[in-house]
This record gives C-alpha cells, structure tokens and sequence, in this order.
C-alpha cells in the first residue's frame, strides 16, 4: 500500500512537467523499492496510475471533452476547428495506441532472450529516457513548440 501511494504521488508530479513520467516510475519501481516484478506487470501498475491523471485532465478540460463528444454526434454540424481537433485526436490516438502495443511486445519478446530482471529494464527505460531528453532539447534548440 505504501509503495502504491509513493509510486501515485510521484505520477501526479511527473505528469506535469517535461519527462516520461512512465519512465520515471518504472525506475523508481525498481530502484526505490527493488521490484523483481515482470516488465508487463510493471507496465499495467503504471497504466493504472495513470487512470489518476486521465480522470484529472478529463475535470480540468470538461468543456473541451464536451464539445468534442457532441463533435463525434454531430460531425458535420460542427466548426472547422473542432473537427480538426477531433480527427487529429482521433489518428493519433490509434496511431500511439498500435505503436505502444507493439513496442510492449517487441520489449516482452526481447525479455525472453533475457533473465527478466530489474537491470534489464532499468536500462531500457535509461536508453528511452535518454533518446526523450535528445528530441526535447532538439526541439528547444530550434524553437520548435508544435
């Protein structure tokens, strides 16, 4: 229970600020409280952390979710703008959705060559970490806030 509640606190601050806030709670997993657990029951605790933070954004942006559920009733009645929004929503949530469900099963395969341990996915998540940290300052760099 204590860990739970260390690992949801930890999620409602790093949802916020610019760094994986999954890789950060798979490192703190491992290396705060020495989980052994398998890299698919690492993944479903920190899905279900972030259940917190969807039901959070979803109070915080009710007007906006609003508009874009009528939107999904009422398609063609709609501003252009909203529609924008809806279909980029839309793709890009199936989109992240297949590549997520990919990368997952690409990482449980890998972990059969592998002894599943917290070493192996702690390096993982440092390469991933590293490679968001590469792109964010890339990004700064050149000015870029799409």
């Amino acid at each position: 229970m204590f860990e739970a509640i260390i690992l949801g606190i930890i999620q409602g601050i790093t949802e916020w600020v610019p760094v994986s806030s999954e890789g950060v709670l798979a490192l703190a997993k491992i290396k705060i409280f020495h989980s052994t657990a398998s890299l698919q029951e690492i993944v479903c605790q920190i899905l279900f952390l972030h259940l917190g933070t969807f039901f959070a954004a979803l109070i915080y942006f009710r007007k906006d979710v609003s508009a874009l559920v009528k939107a999904l009733f009422a398609f063609k009645k709609s501003d252009e703008e909203t529609k924008k929004i809806f279909v980029f929503l839309f793709f890009t949530t199936i989109i992240s959705g297949l590549l997520g469900f990919r990368l997952l099963k690409g990482m449980n395969n890998l972990m059969v060559y592998f002894e599943a341990s917290g070493k192996i996915i702690m390096i993982l998540v440092a390469i991933l970490l590293f490679i968001t940290g590469l792109l964010q300052l890339h990004a700064k760099n050149r000015g870029a806030k799409d």
